[in-house]
């Protein structure tokens, strides 16, 4: 039996639907004129300071900072 391809609501209608996926592209950069940013931060919302960009944050971890 074929497997049902659907369509995300959002991608045609994204007042009424939000996608996930798309929150996260557009927190990235991607489409933010028409897209709300998504930031998630887990049970560990009370311990963030500052939001930081991820390149920013990956050169943190990475020791890669100035």
């Amino acid at each position: 039996m074929p497997k049902k391809i659907t369509v995300c609501p959002a991608k045609v209608d994204n007042k009424d639907y939000f996608c996930i996926c798309n929150g996260l592209l557009s927190s990235a950069g991607y489409n933010r004129k028409e897209e709300e940013p998504l930031y998630t931060v887990g049970t560990s919302a009370s311990r963030v300071e500052k939001i930081v960009p991820v390149k920013d944050l990956m050169d943190e971890l990475t020791g890669k900072s100035a």
